[in-house]
């Protein structure tokens, strides 16, 4: 990797189109990401997290062509279940048919990533590492070959981005305002997803305008296009909101009862964690600035740094090392300890692998603060005419503003926050980046970051394809158990398995924040040793397990007559087993 050269101009750029074509290099990228979806083996006839509920709801829509929540998704999913309506229609309804639905949305993507980075200046090279660097995210491979709806609802914002980022450059009232309708329809489609992506439209379609203001009408166009979203967000809440069994997390409400040090703890804790996470996630680039950046820099100003760089990460490493957010990167691969499912996970990244993980992205980001340093001044008087300035601009707007809507979203306990949030800022955050690399570092990505960008993909091929795995071993030994004559409603198997049988029995989930119909919610009286006592338990009454599918043996409970499932994964231990056990003397517990 090469050191920051000491010049006042930006590096020579190549021309638009580099001696590999463009069409090949979205091919490319579409048949990696194509090959890491398979290894992950996506074929489970049961759902991933919480996608069980999403595919209840396409099923019901495909079969009735209405949209009948149940009590669990907050989200209004329609671009989603209508998508995978057909697919449902083409193949019939199968866990696995939904999961290729959003292959098939993944696969669409690339295209609009990559052309997003080529419009923004970006090589092709640089480019292509940009489009992996999202696709091949431990963060985004186990969604992409699910059915959650972070994929759906980010396909449409990155859309959105780059109709907002064409409609900057839009030389004539007529183009801006051609690109404005895809800021609109893309836009709402992907609020329609999920809610908080309609503050994309509405903060890139103002700062355009602004833009665009002396430009005669485009100005005009771009204030009709925003008053249309608002038009549409001011129908489809209420009409969310008036659905059966819809979701109302009253975050007005707690925001009424939270005190001044609940909210300031909550707010810091949540920023924190929001920006370590991005820059985990964003290793592999921020890793190629740590020679440049510290090559560049004075001895004094280097060693401020690194002194810098070891209380924080001593910091991080003693209260919260990496990574620390949960969800979909944790220390026991995808999501946590006992959050799906009875039983000990094993832990997959040790105390050591996350204290030096933790040093490394600190160290990563140290070296590019610097190398942006370094280059404040060239860049400032530059980044004007530079062709990622749109992004940039609109990026850290929609920044703003997304920060500002997570934090009121905050201060009730019932809306936490996730680490997949974070995907809608990766391209944000990547673009730029690569962009002043490539303009005042080096022509060609550093070895370092494709060296992580791979071990990263790898990790996530191989975390993805476990989580399946077990999921396949959990769902065999309930099987096992219904063969056997036990009623689906006596079996709990995980948050998957069990929700899936909570809404076939009942219809929905017994969720206290379901305010329509009036009296749906009702409190429930749970029994049973704490060992069996899963947070889910009491928002689903319909079951009354006798037989509990484990990933360990726990203390309290027998082991049942059915043989334990044996299963294979990548990452150590290769070799697991799920249990099947019981309460001594056939006893069941559950809510009621």
């Amino acid at each position: 990797m090469s050191r920051i050269p000491d010049r006042t101009s930006p590096l020579p750029q190549p021309q638009a189109r580099g001696s590999v074509s463009d069409r090949r290099c979205i091919l490319l990228c579409a048949a990696i990401f194509l090959l890491a979806a398979a290894a992950t083996n996506p074929v489970v006839e049961m759902g991933f997290n919480d996608d069980w509920s999403f595919a209840h709801i396409a099923r019901e829509f495909a079969a009735t062509g209405r949209l009948s929540y149940n009590g669990w998704p907050a989200m209004m999913l329609i671009p989603q279940i209508v998508w995978a309506a057909g697919f449902i229609k083409l193949f019939g309804f199968s866990f696995f048919a939904l999961r290729a639905s959003t292959v098939v949305l993944g696969l669409l993507l690339v295209p609009v990533l990559y052309r997003l980075g080529r419009g923004c200046g970006l090589t092709p090279q640089f480019a292509v590492f940009a489009t992996l660097l999202i696709m091949l995210s431990p963060l985004f491979l186990p969604l992409a070959v699910s059915f959650m709806s972070d994929v759906p609802a980010f396909f449409f914002f990155v859309l959105c981005l780059y109709g907002g980022v064409q409609s900057w450059k839009a030389s004539t009232a007529k183009a801006c305002g051609r690109w404005a309708g895809l800021v609109v329809l893309a836009g709402v489609l992907s609020g329609l997803d999920r809610q908080i992506y309609w503050l994309a439209p509405l903060s890139f379609l103002p700062v355009a305008a602004w833009i665009q203001r002396r430009r005669k009408g485009a100005a005009m166009l771009l204030a009709a296009a925003w008053l249309s979203v608002v038009a549409v967000v001011a129908f489809f809440v209420p009409w969310y909101k008036a659905k059966p069994y819809s979701i109302d997390e009253h975050t007005l409400d707690a925001w009424k009862h939270a005190t001044p040090g609940y909210l300031a703890f909550r707010t810091s804790h949540m920023v924190g964690q929001f920006a370590v996470t991005l820059a985990l996630i964003l290793l592999p680039l921020l890793a190629g600035y740590v020679i440049p950046g510290f090559g560049a820099a004075t001895r004094k100003t280097a060693a401020f740094a690194m002194a810098g760089v070891l209380a924080l990460g001593f910091v991080l490493v003693r209260f919260h090392p990496l990574p620390s957010m949960g969800n979909g990167l944790t220390e026991y691969g995808i999501l946590g300890r006992q959050i799906i499912e009875l039983g000990v996970k094993p832990v997959i990244l040790g105390p050591v692998i996350r204290g030096l993980l933790t040093m490394v992205v600190v160290l990563s980001c140290a070296g590019c603060g610097l190398a942006l340093w370094k280059q404040r001044g060239t860049a400032g008087a530059r980044i004007g005419r530079d062709p990622a300035a749109p992004l940039l601009w609109l990026g850290l707007v929609f920044c703003a503003v997304w920060c500002l809507a997570i934090l009121y979203r905050s201060a009730s306990s019932a809306a936490p926050w996730f680490d997949r949030h974070l995907i809608a800022l990766m391209p944000l955050a990547a673009v730029p980046l690569l962009r002043h690399y490539q303009t005042h570092i080096g022509q060609s990505v550093s070895r370092w970051s494709w060296a992580l960008l791979a071990l990263m993909a790898l990790y996530g091929v191989a975390t993805t394809h476990d989580a399946l795995a077990a999921g396949r071993a959990r769902l065999t030994a309930a099987h096992a158990l219904e063969r056997a004559g036990v009623p689906r409603t006596e079996i709990l198997a995980g948050l998957e398995y069990d929700g899936w049988t909570q809404l076939e029995t009942a219809g929905f989930i017994n969720n206290s924040l379901i305010g329509n119909p009036a009296g749906a919610y009702r409190q429930v009286t749970c029994t049973g040793p704490g060992v069996v006592q899963l947070w889910y338990l009491g928002m689903m009454p319909a079951i009354r397990p006798r037989y509990f599918v484990t990933t360990s043996s726990l203390p309290g409970l027998e082991d049942a007559p059915a043989a334990p499932v044996d299963f294979t994964t990548w990452m150590p231990p290769a070799r697991r087993n799920v249990f099947t056990q019981i309460l001594p003397g056939g006893a069941s517990a559950g809510c009621r």
